[in-house]
């Protein structure tokens, strides 16, 4: 049996001369009625071995006292290189002696230090030590540093460290294998692919190779990595540790109150083409009206329609003190400007963001856009849009004018059936792309009457209305979301807008919605 001990020697207390082989013998023992230990030799050593031989030496134990020595075990201070080969309990009448076997074989190049120590119940010396010395001629790992605090890293920031995998012995290392595991996953090998692909690797004495561990701080705390390097060292396993801690950079604390009524410039663009005019003029003006008393009910609105080829508003902004705005929108709905050769009116994307390119001061549209303002635009086509851009680009661009990316709505009134089914039969694209990726709403213009369906795109004007917009960049596993001081659960972060949205309980008229986050950094 080998096992690891902390053991404390007792001086001699009595030494009787020296024996033939070398050693002391240690008594006291005046009535001579008391068992009495004697090891011999005192220490044993090996020449040097390589990796995977093994060797073999004996000491022997005797029993120079008056009554039974009983042997319980015999363990191992230190040394890994070495074991004991046979019994490790056993019992010796007076004068009787037995052999105990050490073999050794090395576990790291160079000197391998060790000792034995035999448990008896001797009560002079219940603990008697053999020294033993072999030098071993190995591969031998060493991974420098073997341990790297990287201390703590902004939340989502991070930092690499360089390890070394150096072959210290005097044969050939070959590494086959590594593992990496971390806490909380945050600790992990550089292109560890890469690395694995090379194995396996092999180090002539004295040759390096090296990885890099990288930490990246996603929460809060604390995580430790452990890197294990498999290789043919004796000791097979070689490891090397790693912690860090994440912090955040700084808290934030938003506080909102809930509008009244929200803030929502809606823009209305109509495809002027033959077949809009000939098939959709009723529902449009028939459904008008109605749009517009829900409007007036559920925000604080500004409105253009832009049907000219100049992008200029009909009739200028609208409002809910327009005198008859119902009928400015209904008169000037259809064929009321020449749009010549001009393509536009089937690229209702392109003629939105020209539209806003004139709402600056002095400009036709100017006094339509408002800060802190939700962004609604509503186009109606029954071909699809041939704006010569994609409907990312055309809403990045209607983006730049408002006060968070979030606040931008494209609702779409368009060909939704399959087949050729009204318009040319070319479809909704484009348009329906824009309405899906701001989470728009859809009419279909080739369902008869779809214009009495039109208040719904009102009251679409203000969804998202219960979306906040955060001061600093927050980390979402942070968030703490009350309402009135009541804590809610439910509720989604919209990361490339760093806005909150509160799905429940309803936020309504005056409630205070108060958002507590940790900041995140802005890594180099």
């Amino acid at each position: 049996m080998n096992r690891t001990s902390l053991l404390v020697f007792a001086p001699a207390v009595l030494t009787l001369g020296c024996s033939e082989q070398g050693f002391h013998t240690t008594i006291n023992n005046p009535n001579g009625v008391e068992p009495a230990i004697q090891v011999a030799p005192p220490s044993l050593t090996w020449g040097e071995l390589s990796s995977g031989q093994r060797e073999s030496q004996p000491f022997t134990v005797t029993n120079i006292g008056a009554d039974n020595l009983e042997v319980s075990d015999i363990v191992f201070g230190t040394g890994s290189s070495f074991e004991i080969t046979g019994e490790t309990e056993f019992a010796l009448a007076p004068d009787e002696q037995t052999e105990v076997q050490v073999t050794f074989s090395p576990q790291t190049n160079g000197d391998n230090f060790g000792r034995a120590v035999v448990l008896s119940n001797d009560p002079n010396t219940p603990e008697a030590p053999v020294d033993l010395l072999g030098r071993g001629a190995v591969p031998d790992l060493e991974i420098t540093p073997s341990t790297y605090p990287f201390g703590e890293s902004f939340i989502p920031c991070g930092d690499t460290v360089t390890l070394a995998l150096a072959n210290v012995g005097v044969e050939e290392l070959v590494i086959d294998d590594f593992t990496y595991g971390s806490n909380l996953g945050q600790l992990s090998i550089v292109n560890e692919a890469d690395l694995r692909a090379r194995l396996p690797i092999t180090l002539q004495p004295g040759q390096t190779d090296t990885l890099e561990v990288a930490y990246a701080a996603g929460s809060s705390g604390s995580d430790a990595g452990t890197l294990e390097v498999f290789s043919n060292d004796p000791a097979r396993v070689e490891a090397a540790y790693q912690d860090g801690e994440g912090v955040f950079h700084a808290t934030g604390q938003d506080t909102f109150t809930q509008p009244s009524t929200p803030l929502v410039d809606v823009m209305f663009l109509i495809d002027q083409s033959t077949s809009m005019s000939s098939n959709n003029a009723d529902d449009i003006q028939d459904g008008i009206p109605p749009f517009l008393a829900e409007l007036r009910a559920v925000a604080d609105f500004h409105m253009i329609e832009v049907t000219r080829p100049d992008a200029c508003a009909n009739g200028g902004v609208i409002d809910a003190n327009t005198p008859n705005a119902e009928q400015i929108l209904i008169d000037n709905a259809f064929g009321v400007y020449s749009w010549g050769k001009s393509y536009d009116t089937e690229a209702l994307l392109r003629h939105a963001a020209n539209a806003l390119a004139q709402t600056g001061p002095g400009q036709c549209n100017d006094g339509f856009l408002r800060p802190g303002a939700l962004l609604h635009i509503i186009v109606a086509s029954d071909e699809r849009d041939q704006s010569g851009q994609s409907a990312s680009f055309w809403l990045s661009d209607y983006q730049r004018y408002v006060f968070d990316p979030a606040a931008v709505t494209v609702s779409a009134v368009v060909d939704l059936s399959s087949g050729n089914v009204c318009g040319d039969g070319t479809g909704a694209a484009g348009y329906i792309d824009a309405a899906i990726a701001t989470g728009g709403a859809t009419l279909n213009i080739c369902n008869a009457s779809w214009g009495a369906k039109m208040p719904a795109l009102a009251t679409d004007s203000v969804d998202g209305v219960g979306t906040y917009v955060l001061t600093e960049n927050a980390d979402e596993s942070s968030m703490t979301v009350t309402v009135n001081g009541i804590q809610t659960t439910d509720f989604g972060y919209d990361s490339a807008s760093n806005s909150v949205t509160v799905e429940s309980p309803e936020v309504a008229d005056g409630d205070e919605v108060v958002i507590d986050y940790g900041v995140l950094a802005t890594c180099d």
